[in-house]
């Protein structure tokens, strides 16, 4: 009777409340229903999720209430969600063959043997120093094989602490650790399910996650983080390396056996250093892909250009030449039509003027480099240079609260524990 009562009393604000809402006595029987309960019930297709609580006065149980969330909607937006993330994954598959460019025998014979092993579902190890290609020939191979349909995922293991990139990998299941997402997360190879994952900097991948992955390739299946079941998945996997990963697993710094099993097919991308006779023409590549970016007309590179950059040591490779062609394009008149000597040397000696003024922490207008020096600042580096000084204002502002200057810099706390190891900040 007691709950009778106070049901009655409580009516008006069950009623106007917009969660659904039904209350059972201590026999089970129903004793109230709002509307949005009686409007959910009705949709047949509806997903409901409950919470439920005890319902005690005085000490004494006088039923329970449920409490029922629609989740029809919020699951049809992450539905949604999932597909444009799949287009995407399939949008990163950007290049093909005839985007690697180069005449050089070294270059045709590791183009051809590369269609050929595209054509099998086996997995591919390429390795080379950072900017030399490794990821647009790993776009090309996908492209050129039967999963080219098919979701082309990538994850960079330098991008992540141990923990994040067993989760990005493999997903985990809800409870698995505090902050886990209801449902918990499929990650990023049951996603990519019968499509290709392209794992990046593969040599700084933990042994314990080496042990999940060699799984994953020896049985086909796919155990996430928190769950002791496999989950079946068909996917080809691409991995590179900057390292002598042979040398690793040589030490057992790198598993041997997953070494064998990720590199049945084993490709070399050669430096840019190697082989200037390419320099040509990959400028003309860079430069029509920029000219559509740009709005720019230049028709070509000039042959004193050409020289400058083919004498350039180039350590960060093809993505370092991509972003000098990129920057002087960017500067040049829209009516120029020809890329010029001069163009680059302002160009490279104002770049190499701000890597000196980073280095010693001036402003950018220093002038601690001198003239003519033709040294290029690595796009990653430009990155990490930027990344570390947010982080460090961000700390000096909330006085060494991490969570604080987490919050600040809108990333996860753990990322930024992280990316404060990774720079060497205290």
């Amino acid at each position: 009777m007691l709950l009778k009562e106070l049901l009655e009393k409580l009516r008006p604000v069950l009623e106007a409340i917009s969660d659904a809402v039904c209350v059972f006595d201590t026999g089970g029987n129903y004793v109230f229903e709002n509307q949005p309960y009686r409007n959910m019930i009705s949709r047949a297709k509806s997903e409901m999720v409950a919470d439920s609580r005890d319902i005690t006065a005085g000490g004494e149980l006088l039923g329970r209430v449920v409490v029922y969330h629609d989740n029809s909607e919020l699951n049809r937006l992450r539905r949604e969600l999932e597909r444009v993330r799949q287009g995407l994954r399939r949008a990163e598959a950007r290049y093909g063959f005839e985007d690697i460019v180069g005449e050089g025998a070294g270059l045709a014979r590791l183009k051809q043997l590369a269609k050929s092993a595209a054509l099998t579902p086996a997995a591919l190890l390429l390795e080379g120093e950072a900017g030399a290609g490794k990821e647009t020939l790993a776009n090309a191979i996908h492209n050129t094989s039967r999963r080219k349909t098919q979701s082309f995922a990538t994850v960079n293991c330098a991008d992540y602490d141990a923990e994040q990139l067993e989760y990005r990998l493999f997903g985990y299941l809800h409870g698995a650790f505090a902050a886990s997402r209801r449902g918990g997360e499929r990650g990023l190879i049951l996603d990519a399910n019968r499509g290709t994952v392209f794992i990046d900097n593969i040599d700084l991948l933990p042994p314990p996650l080496q042990t999940k992955l060699l799984r994953v390739l020896a049985e086909r299946e796919v155990v996430p983080a928190g769950g002791q079941t496999g989950v079946k998945v068909d996917v080809r996997f691409i991995s590179a390396t900057r390292q002598d990963i042979s040398a690793m697993a040589e030490t057992g710094a790198f598993s041997r056996e997953l070494l064998g099993r990720l590199a049945v097919f084993h490709f070399k991308l050669p430096p840019l250093r190697e082989r200037p006779q390419d320099v040509e023409a990959v400028t003309q590549y860079f430069i029509n892909q920029y000219n559509l970016m740009f709005g720019r007309r230049v028709r070509r590179a000039s042959p004193e250009a050409i020289e400058l950059l083919a004498a350039q040591r180039w350590p960060g490779n093809l993505r370092e030449l991509e972003g000098v062609i990129s920057r002087t394009l960017f500067g040049m008149g829209e009516s120029e039509d020809t890329l010029q000597k001069m163009h680059l040397i302002d160009m490279l000696e104002r770049t190499a003027r701000e890597d000196a003024a980073r280095a010693n922490g001036k402003g950018e207008d220093s002038d601690a480099m001198p003239p003519g020096n033709t040294v290029v600042v690595r796009l990653a580096d430009a990155v990490g240079e930027t990344e570390r000084s947010y982080i460090q204002r961000a700390l000096a502002r909330h006085k060494g609260d991490r969570q604080k200057a987490a919050n600040d810099l809108d990333i996860p706390l753990r990322t930024l524990y992280y990316k404060c190891k990774k720079f060497g900040i205290t």
